[in-house]
C-alpha cells in the first residue's frame, strides 16, 4: 500500500510543471496579451471604434442607441457558435460578454468565413451593429433528485444583428 502511494506521488511530481515551465507559460500568455492589446489599439484607430461590445453593460435596449449609431464596434472576446447561410447570404452567430451576454448575427463574406474556420485562433472582429434588443426571457433550470424545475426569468441578455467588417486572427500559443 505504501509503495502504491509513493508511486502515485512520484507520478504526480513527474507530471506537474516545473517552475521554469510555469514561468514560460506565463511569459507566452503575457506576450499574447500584449499582441492582442496592440491589435485592438490599432483597430480602434483604423476604424475609429468608439465601443467594444464585450465590455458594455447597459440595462435597456435604448441605451445602445449611440452604439448602433456609431460607425463601427469591436468584439475582442467572443465565441462563434454558428456559421450558416440564409437566402444565399453567409452569416455567423457570435456570443460575447458575460453579464449581459450578447448574441449577435453578422452578415459575412466567404473570405471572412474561411478566416474564421481556419485553425484554433483568437479572433478580434470589427462589426457594424445595425440593431440590438433585449431578450424577453431566459429559461432557468434547477435539478433536484426527483424533479427538474424550469422557470422563465427576465433576461439581462441582448440579441443583435449587423455586418462583419474585418476579421483579425491571432494564433493561440502552445502552452505545453
Amino acid at each position: 500500500m505504501k509503495i502504491k502511494i509513493l508511486l502515485q506521488i512520484l507520478f504526480l511530481l513527474l507530471v506537474s510543471c516545473s517552475p521554469s515551465e510555469e514561468s514560460s507559460r506565463i511569459e507566452k500568455l503575457n506576450r499574447l496579451n500584449k499582441q492582442k492589446e496592440k491589435l485592438v489599439n490599432d483597430l480602434v484607430i483604423k476604424y475609429d471604434v468608439k465601443y467594444i461590445i464585450d465590455t458594455l453593460n447597459f440595462k435597456y435596449s435604448i441605451d445602445f442607441h449611440p452604439v448602433v449609431n456609431s460607425r463601427y464596434q469591436l468584439i475582442q472576446d467572443g465565441d462563434i457558435t454558428d456559421i450558416y447561410k440564409r437566402d444565399s447570404i453567409d452569416y455567423i452567430t457570435i456570443n460575447t460578454g458575460y453579464s449581459p451576454t450578447f448574441y449577435i448575427d453578422l452578415q459575412a463574406n466567404h473570405k471572412q468565413i474561411e478566416q474564421l474556420r481556419s485553425g484554433n485562433n483568437y479572433v478580434i472582429l470589427v462589426i457594424d451593429l445595425e440593431s440590438i434588443k433585449k431578450l424577453k426571457f431566459t429559461l432557468e433550470g434547477e435539478f433536484n433528485s426527483e424533479f427538474i424545475n424550469l422557470n422563465l426569468e427576465d433576461s439581462e441578455d441582448f440579441k443583435g444583428t449587423g455586418k462583419l467588417i474585418d476579421v483579425i486572427t491571432l494564433p493561440k500559443p502552445k502552452l505545453d
